[in-house]
């Protein structure tokens, strides 16, 4: 054998070797860079077990103020809406029947019914705004269009039932209204979920994750999945 082919040979093997143990040791980096920290009593992270829902919305609130939060999310699953909201989840409803429901989601697919139903539409609101609704490229102009608020598409819906008597509405697949403000107003967004998330930094692998038991703190968990000041 050649220096050459045993140089090559070699440098194969060590190429191979890399590949192999890159996801090792993408494992290793994950498991040592992954916290979780879970307290079922005393403080963390500003909170305190056995707080009262409404009081952890105000210190979430003044973390959202201070830049040491971007958001809560509700992570709902289908299944658990289905049991929380079976009046308006899972089916397609007139848009009267939502009528008390509508500003409640951040999402809303417009369908007309019939053998094969169409979907005309879909709505997603950012905050009390329409944003960038999607709308099917064959349908006429429906007239929806971003800014829009909650009342004003709402009321765009109630004059397309006249022109579309089959017109049906039911909320898309991921749709939750979450606070985007965190006023006061918009703690019933979340009033009813056991289980929120706060995102730090905007980040799904950064987060607090809160529990509650009979409307009080019951348990906090921390996620952080890369190296990172405390």
């Amino acid at each position: 054998m050649s220096n050459n082919t045993s140089r090559l040979l070699k440098v194969g093997v060590a190429v191979l070797c890399l590949v192999i143990s890159l996801p090792v040791i993408y494992i290793g980096f994950l498991y040592l860079s992954y916290i979780d920290k879970t307290i079922t009593s005393g403080t963390a992270y500003g909170f305190t077990i056995g707080q009262a829902k409404a009081d952890v919305y105000r210190i979430a609130q003044l973390q959202f103020r201070d830049g040491d939060i971007e958001a809560i999310d509700t992570l709902r699953s289908r299944d658990e809406e289905l049991k929380q909201f079976p009046e308006i989840i899972g089916d397609r409803h007139k848009v009267s029947e939502v009528r008390d429901w509508f500003e409640s989601w951040n999402q809303w697919s417009l369908w007309l019914e019939g053998e094969k139903p169409v979907l005309l539409a879909v709505l997603k609101f950012h905050g009390d705004q329409l944003n960038h609704p999607w709308q099917a490229p064959n349908a006429d102009d429906l007239g929806f269009r971003t800014g829009q608020s909650y009342s004003e598409a709402y009321s765009r819906l109630e004059a397309l039932v006249t022109a579309h008597a089959s017109m049906v509405v039911d909320t898309g697949w991921m749709a939750r209204r979450q606070p985007m403000s965190f006023d006061d107003s918009e703690y019933r967004f979340v009033s009813e979920q056991d289980e929120w998330t706060l995102l730090v930094n905007d980040d799904y692998f950064n987060t607090v994750r809160l529990s509650f038991t009979r409307g009080r703190l019951s348990r906090i968990h921390r996620h952080r999945q890369y190296f990172e000041l405390p």
